[in-house]
């Protein structure tokens, strides 16, 4: 039924996480009878199980935010029971007005200004008549929020890596996945519902990427502030460095399947450059699935162990969801010798039918090659004229035709 979706969730909220909810809220609420044995903690209790964040950063920033909205409803309820009195009913309807104005005036998030429109209905039903009240409630919520904040930093302390590992490791499957289906297009002749379903799959992939770049800010967001990042940065900053090394390798699949789909023809199958051409596709999602695999294996690695449940459960998944061809692919190809692939020369002598589909096959071939076999730091010292004009189809001389082009270069 579409009216669950407004209150379920994909996948559980870690039980470790759970735990730590409900422990901050019973300290909480022992540690405020204690100190305030006539009230009820409620106000203390709320913030606790509110500052119990997925990161430590995002706990700070709820401990604040639920004290500026406690702090500013006091205010707000106290100043206006002050000037009008303790037995106002209408003072409610102000009390809700003025609160939410003055959120929007100083530009408070949603929660802050709700919180300060509660606060104040608050301290008008239950406290208008203990100038105390108020007080205390600001104590309170204090305790609340430095209770939840501490536990959830003390107590294995959250890092959202591990869905990011998973982004890497599925989005080079599919990527390679991809490449794959291009190649065989190019050597098997195939039917227009193929074509299409070939080029929804890899426009698909750019979603995919859209979709990664939220959990890359949550893996970067549960690093601040946290105790465990030292050993854990190293690895999501190499997992960010993989997807967007990916980035330009999904526009050029994307950008050929285009190409073939627009210019495909089943005489493409018995075109013999055309036939190398594939073979490079097939050695690029080797290449992509050994990148993605690498990263991983480290992710796994000694140093990492002791994070949360959902880091083991990610990862395991990730692990689970690798499929048998990149299993034997990373096999074959060892980590250290596995990149790059893309090497041979392709002598080409096609028709001029041909020559759109393989002059840009080629040059996005290149492209390809570039972003897998070089670093970061090799592309950019190297610039773009110093990139080379391998695997570019050459021009050819006036009065010369395409096929009369010799020793075009595939991906070098």
């Amino acid at each position: 039924m579409n009216w669950l979706t407004a209150v379920r969730t994909e996948t559980r909220t870690p039980l470790l996480q759970v735990g730590k909810s409900a422990l901050a809220g019973i300290v909480t609420w022992i540690v405020c009878i204690l100190i305030f044995p006539a009230q009820v903690p409620v106000f203390g209790a709320i913030a606790a199980l509110f500052c119990v964040q997925p990161s430590v950063f995002q706990s700070l920033s709820k401990a604040v935010e639920r004290l500026v909205g406690v702090v500013a409803g006091v205010v707000v309820s106290s100043a206006l029971i002050l000037v009008f009195g303790q037995h106002t009913s209408w003072l409610f309807a102000v009390v809700i007005a003025l609160s939410l104005l003055l959120g929007w005036a100083l530009r408070l998030t949603s929660p802050s200004s709700t919180q300060i429109a509660i606060t104040g209905m608050l301290v008008m039903a239950l406290g208008a008549s203990d100038p105390a009240y108020a007080v205390e409630r600001i104590v309170e919520t204090l305790i609340g929020a430095v209770i939840g904040t501490v536990v959830n930093l003390l107590i294995a302390a959250p890092i959202l890596d591990a869905p990011v590992h998973l982004a890497v490791t599925e989005l080079g499957r599919n990527t390679a996945a991809a490449l794959d289906r291009l190649a065989d297009s190019l050597t098997t002749p195939r039917d227009p519902a193929w074509l299409a379903d070939m080029l929804k799959r890899s426009r698909a992939l750019r979603d995919e990427r859209s979709q990664s770049r939220p959990i890359v800010r949550a893996g970067e967001e549960s690093l601040r502030l946290n105790p465990r990042r030292a050993r854990r940065r190293p690895q999501l900053e190499r997992d960010i460095a993989t997807l967007e090394r990916l980035d330009p390798v999904l526009f050029r699949v994307r950008g050929m399947t285009r190409t073939v789909c627009d210019h495909y023809s089943p005489a493409l199958a018995s075109d013999p450059i055309i036939a190398d051409i594939a073979e490079q596709l097939r050695r690029a999602a080797h290449d992509v699935r050994v990148l993605a695999r690498v990263h991983n294996r480290d992710a796994a690695a000694p140093g990492t162990a002791g994070g949360a449940d959902a880091t083991a459960t990610a990862n395991a998944t990730a692990a689970a969801a690798d499929d048998r061809a990149e299993d034997a692919d990373a096999a074959a190809a060892p980590a250290d010798t596995a990149l790059p692939a893309l090497t041979s020369q392709l002598r080409v002598a096609t028709p001029p039918a041909n020559w759109i589909v393989i002059g840009a096959l080629l040059e996005d071939l290149r492209r390809v090659h570039e972003e897998l076999s070089s670093t970061e730091a090799e592309r950019d010292s190297a610039g773009p004229a110093a990139q080379g004009d391998s695997a570019q189809p050459a021009r050819p001389a006036p009065g010369q035709t395409p096929a009369d082009a010799k020793d075009l270069p595939g991906a070098s």
